[in-house]
């Protein structure tokens, strides 16, 4: 009987606390604009979206804050709320990840890590060759040349040592496929659903 006493007395206090004109329940059909982006269920296509920072200014920050020997991968992704770049590099000693917003060039996030020997001559192999490389947009119109969506986002990195993108494309079905584009011919590599 204190048990149940108890447990009303609780159930009370709380439901006198609440306050439901400060609550704000949002439906998944709600829209709702943040940062220049609408409906905080769907990313914009970054194939069509306007970027304010380029890959090369978003490189050159990157430059600025640690002076690396090479990059090794260019991300541009987005978390529905803002787009960002992700820029990896290192020197013989350290290696480098900063986070970049796309449209203000605010650095949210910095990294940093001490490297051996063994992890430099490792870093070395997957520095990107970033003077022949085709430009973003340009892989991303590749993708939609051969298929229809919406671009996402897209990395350039080394695989096999070999420049290339991966772009995610979303279908208009909600799948999504990645491709590997290589980033010096423009070539589609891959295709993976």
């Amino acid at each position: 009987m204190k048990k149940v006493m108890l447990l009303m007395i609780v159930s009370g206090m709380l439901v006198a606390c609440s306050n439901p004109e400060d609550e704000v329940l949002r439906t998944p059909t709600d829209n709702v604009e943040t940062d220049g982006i609408s409906d905080v269920h769907e990313k914009p296509d970054l194939l069509t979206e306007e970027i304010d920072v380029s890959m090369e200014r978003a490189i050159e920050i990157f430059n600025e804050q640690y002076s690396p020997d090479g990059i090794t991968e260019i991300e541009l992704d987005n978390d529905r709320t803002s787009l960002y770049y992700t820029i990896k590099g290192a020197n013989s000693s350290n290696e480098f990840e900063l986070e970049i917003d796309a449209r203000t060039e605010e650095v949210l996030k910095e990294e940093q890590e001490v490297l051996d020997q063994n992890d430099w001559n490792e870093v070395q192999a997957e520095f990107l060759n970033l003077d022949s490389v085709i430009q973003a947009d340009e892989a991303m119109q590749v993708v939609i040349d051969e298929q229809q969506g919406q671009i996402e986002g897209w990395t350039l990195k080394k695989e096999d040592n070999v420049d290339i993108y991966e772009v995610e494309l979303r279908l208009e079905d909600g799948s999504d496929i990645e491709f590997k584009v290589d980033a010096q011919s423009g070539e589609i590599l891959a295709r993976d659903e």
